[in-house]
């Protein structure tokens, strides 16, 4: 079966190793039925471990992220769409810097999706445009997702091009379009147009409507909790617990995070968790060089993600004697 790394754009995800990762914990924990993704984050964690067919409780401390993984999931189920998608109409429009300000203190689903998709590494705090290009950006913008003629001649009047308007039938491939047409004008220098970033944030939110097509997200619980209050009711043999908190001494992140506290109740705790980090002193199971993702300026830095665990174990689930 080919699997998709669908996930919510979000710093440090870990999309790009999610199969890896649970692979690598199901070969410890063969009966599980059941995967606990107590910092779910994004979700790249919980949806990868869907589509491999487990029963999945995603949390997250942040009310805005879970809540707007609640939102998503309702909204796949009801079936409603607006005009442009999956999501209501105002969610296409492009983000502007004004808008972007007023979302920050602001808790909807379509402030979070703002702030995410409209900020530097998706870090939700910083706009992500500088204001000498917000308006030509947003010209784009219009451009791929409305096909606005009045927005191709303004374009076309700053940027001295001539691009023309694409008639396919999705935003996606009208960003494509847009690209292929910015690329072969070689005289603009227009990189940062030719990808259109923000609006693959917000495909990559849309495209968890295929996980519905996949009859996973039933399967799909969702918390907004501290991790140490969750529910855990299942045989340790029959459950995945992962925790990917926030890394010490790296990405400062909306909500204080007690590193101190959060490892001795790893290590005091009757189960057995699964836990990534860059160090730790638990027992380190496996280790990859991946390209970070935590710095919004930044991501051409290698680091070694490692997984650790609170237990020794052998291949069996068991706990090691040596």
């Amino acid at each position: 079966m080919n699997y998709y790394p669908y996930r919510i754009p979000y710093t440090g995800s870990k999309n790009k190793i999610a199969y890896e990762l649970i692979d690598i914990m199901a070969e410890y924990k063969p009966d599980a039925k059941y995967f606990i993704d107590l910092f779910g984050g994004g979700g790249a964690m919980s949806f990868m471990a869907l589509q491999m067919g487990y029963n999945v409780t995603y949390n997250d401390f942040d009310a805005d992220i879970s809540g707007l993984v609640k939102y998503i999931q309702n909204r796949v189920a009801s079936g409603v769409h607006g005009r442009y998608g999956l999501f209501p109409d105002e969610w296409y429009k492009f983000v502007s810097r004004d808008t972007f300000k007023a979302c920050l203190n602001e808790h909807t689903p379509f402030a979070e999706m703002a702030r995410i998709c409209y900020s530097f590494g998706n870090d939700r705090r910083f706009y992500a445009f500088a204001p000498e290009v917000e308006r030509i950006k947003s010209i784009a913008h219009d451009i791929v997702v409305f096909r606005n003629e009045n927005a191709v001649d303004a374009f076309n009047n700053i940027m001295d091009a001539n691009v023309t308007s694409c008639d396919k039938l999705t935003i996606n491939e009208r960003r494509l379009d847009f690209r292929r047409q910015i690329t072969q004008t070689q005289r603009l220098d227009l990189k940062q147009l030719e990808s259109l970033e923000r609006l693959q944030n917000l495909q990559s939110l849309q495209r968890l409507e295929s996980l519905q097509r996949l009859e996973s997200l039933e399967r799909l619980e969702v918390f907004n909790l501290s991790y140490d209050d969750v529910d855990i009711p299942y045989a340790d043999k029959n459950v995945i617990i992962y925790c990917d908190p926030p890394y010490d001494k790296t990405h400062k992140y909306r909500i204080a995070f007690d590193a101190v506290k959060f490892h001795q109740w790893i290590k005091a705790h009757d189960k057995t968790i699964f836990v990534s980090e860059y160090a730790s002193d638990l027992f380190e199971l496996h280790s990859k060089n991946v390209r970070c993702t935590l710095s919004p300026k930044d991501n051409s830095k290698i680091v070694k993600e490692k997984l650790f665990c609170n237990r020794n174990l052998d291949l069996l689930g068991q706990v090691s004697m040596f």
